[in-house]
């Protein structure tokens, strides 16, 4: 055999054993992004529902303000709270796209940064219950007592009195649930980012 051939052999070898290892690296890093979207499942599903759930109320709050456009106590009320529920759709969709984004296509870097911010916006959502509880579960209270209970709370003599109190229970009951939602949030992500780690000295 001449040694041009054996060269030729030597080289298309080297090729083919690039190739494989090129292939091994990217089904590696498939099964590792499948598994890193696995553990991010929950984030997923509580996004989604809570998306359907934000567009339900949405609906609900609209026809609400609609109904008492001309009686404004009750329509701000109405208003105030759709204004939360749309940022709340607004981060539940940013959420989902996030989560839909991370793909084996994308380097490893980028999905940490990613996740990151997955992170950060769930930290951001639980956060957001020491203001949301003690400032929008009283105007929630008013607009349900008056859509299905047909209940004016304004009109009770003692309400004013009675909101200080429910607004001073709205906040003990929120630093109780942050508290115990901080326990477990980001959890899945902070080990997702470990992993990806891993993974990136592997590379």
């Amino acid at each position: 055999m001449q040694y041009e051939e054996l060269i030729n052999i030597w080289n298309s070898s080297n090729v083919e054993l690039e190739t494989k290892v090129q292939i091994n690296r990217k089904l590696v890093k498939e099964v590792a992004f499948r598994k890193i979207k696995s553990r991010l499942g929950e984030v997923k599903w509580t996004a989604f529902f809570g998306l359907v759930l934000g567009f339900f109320w949405s609906a609900f709050l609209i026809r609400f303000v609609v109904a008492n456009v001309y009686d404004l106590k009750f329509a701000i009320q109405g208003i105030v709270l759709l204004g939360i529920s749309i940022f709340s759709i607004v981060l539940y969709a940013y959420k989902l796209q996030l989560y839909y984004s991370i793909n084996s296509r994308f380097s490893v870097v980028k999905t940490q940064r990613k996740i990151e911010r997955l992170k950060y916006l769930e930290l951001l959502d639980v956060k957001s219950l020491y203001i949301i509880i003690p400032l929008f579960s009283a105007p929630f209270a008013i607009v349900i007592a008056k859509a299905f209970l047909h209940i004016d709370l304004f009109s009770f003599g003692i309400f004013g009195k009675a909101l200080l109190y429910y607004t001073l229970g709205a906040i003990v009951i929120a630093v109780i649930l942050v508290f115990v939602l901080s326990k477990f949030s980001g959890k899945k992500m902070e080990e997702s980012i470990a992993f990806l780690d891993e993974l990136k000295e592997t590379d």
